[in-house]
């Protein structure tokens, strides 16, 4: 079968129409579902036109190549189509959804799980974008359907009806079958050999990289050489691992925020003075005010203390023997690198949350797969303590598990490496969940120790901070779906393609 003389044969109107609802499909927001999108075009714009307009198949084979080129186009317009997403979400509910470069820096280092979380903005992108489709097919249909009446152009409507007339035998397609010379047989039987053999080429790589893996995993990842379920190895080691349980600052404000005198005028003008008419119901009521007095007392203490840490009135209070201190809802916690110069992996997970306001979270395995939901916000700071940090901390804002690497590479780090062998950091985390709820949080800290550090950063192609990062986030390593599920698919399909080859 021919499909470029059918291509050659299309109208210059067809091919506009063609390119256009091809461009137009391949601008969808969410780039893997351009093709689809192609499709639902076609048919839209083949709906309710005479049948000499409809898409043909050459016509469809032309839209679906122009949608694959304008991906580019496509990449380079979805942060668009995320401002106008988050436009229309801020005049309908008054809210204002995450900053642009935020999604687009999450959608690369995790897509998944940023389609989940930031589905709102690309729904309401995905909506404007329909909005528009019935406009632009409409104005390209009416620019283009008038010069492919009879009256317009007499001679190429003749030639199309030929040659339409001449393909009734296949399905009126627009495609001709023409017999293949032994010439083409062979140099195709050739490129199939040829693809063959790299396909088992590229599935000896793909089986060698896992294998290799799997035995790098199977020494440095075991149950008994792991510390908190977190792999450690020579060339990097555990320099913190914390657990911890935070409120959220709902129920903070509300103990805070809110005067002891206020409860007190709640309470009596819900009617507890009428209800005191005896000398045991006026005891009881003593001691229930002195408990919530002591804890109204306790709990002013407790932020006291915390916003004097927080507002820098007095040092932290951390040293060799106390690792971490809570409040209401932050933690602060230090630690040490050794690395020259200073890089570490730090992540942040919260593993699980209260199912009512007072009771604490569950307590799950530090080996647990479960992911922190996607919705429990939290907040991070990260200060270098000695040297002391001219510059602002490092400030991060999320939600559920994230991955985050730190490269500290001025010359006074590198210079107290090399004086007093360690660089000393304060990390501190709050939580900002509004519901008033605990949420339990686990936080670990990866320095990497390697002698060729600064080979590895003068190799232009080695990323060390998106391997790490990325090694991380699959659970240490555990998680390598992807490729176990690639060298099964070619593995099968190998097998396949050589039959289907000796077959033809």
């Amino acid at each position: 079968m021919n499909l470029i003389q059918p291509a050659r044969e299309m109208t210059r109107q067809q091919m506009i129409v063609s390119a256009g609802v091809g461009f137009w499909g391949g601008l969808f927001p969410v780039p893997p579902c351009t093709m689809p999108a192609t499709l639902f075009c076609i048919t839209m714009y083949s709906a309710g036109v005479p049948q000499v307009q409809r898409f043909s198949l050459p016509m469809a084979s032309v839209a679906v190549i122009i949608n694959e080129l304008s991906l580019p186009a496509d990449l380079a317009m979805m942060p668009c189509f995320i401002k106008l997403g988050q436009s229309a979400y801020r005049s309908l509910t008054g809210q204002d959804l995450a900053p642009c470069s935020e999604v687009l820096r999450d959608l690369q280092e995790r897509p998944v799980e940023t389609l989940r979380h930031f589905s709102t903005s690309f729904g309401l992108g995905i909506a404007v974008w329909t909005a528009m489709t019935p406009l632009v097919l409409g104005t390209l249909r009416q620019r283009t359907a008038w010069t492919i009446t009879p009256e317009s152009e007499p001679d190429t409507v003749e030639t199309s009806h030929a040659a339409h007339a001449a393909d009734d035998g296949f399905f009126n397609t627009g495609l001709r079958l023409q017999a293949a010379s032994l010439w083409t047989v062979r140099a195709w039987l050739a490129l199939q050999l040829l693809s063959l053999v790299l396909q088992w080429h590229f599935w000896q790589e793909v089986k060698s990289n896992l294998d290799l893996f799997d035995e790098t995993l199977a020494v440095h990842c075991a149950p008994d050489s792991s510390q908190h379920g977190v792999c450690f190895g020579p060339i990097w080691n555990i320099s913190a691992w914390h657990e911890f349980v935070l409120h959220g600052k709902l129920a903070r404000a509300w103990h805070v925020d809110l005067p002891l005198s206020a409860h007190l005028r709640t309470r009596f003008a819900s009617g507890h003075s009428a209800s005191i008419d005896s000398i045991s119901a006026i005891d009881a009521e003593i001691a229930q005010l002195q408990q919530e007095t002591a804890e109204r007392v306790k709990q002013l203490r407790e932020r006291r203390a915390e916003l004097e840490v927080l507002q820098g009135l007095v040092p932290s209070g951390l040293n060799h023997t106390v690792t971490g201190r809570a409040f209401n809802s932050t933690y602060i916690f230090e630690f040490e690198t050794r690395s020259s110069p200073p890089v570490f992996l730090l992540s942040l997970n919260p593993i699980a949350r209260s199912h009512r306001v007072g009771e604490l979270p569950p307590t799950l395995a530090p080996s647990h797969d479960e992911e922190g939901n996607d919705q429990w916000p939290w907040s991070l700071h990260v200060r270098r303590l000695e040297p002391a940090q001219a510059t602002s901390d490092f400030q991060r804002f999320g939600s559920g598990e994230k991955v985050i690497t730190i490269e500290d590479q001025s010359v006074e780090a590198v210079a107290a490496v090399r004086q007093h062998g360690h660089v000393r950091w304060q990390v501190m985390v709050q939580s900002s969940d509004l519901s008033g709820k605990q949420t339990r949080f686990v936080v670990f800290v990866e320095d990497f120790q390697a002698s060729h550090l600064d080979a590895i950063y003068a190799n232009s192609q080695c990323s060390l901070t998106k391997a790490w990062k990325a090694f991380n986030k699959q659970h240490q390593g555990h998680h390598h779906y992807a490729l176990v599920w690639c060298r099964t698919l070619l593995g099968n399909l190998l097998p396949l393609g050589m039959l289907a080859t000796f077959a033809s």
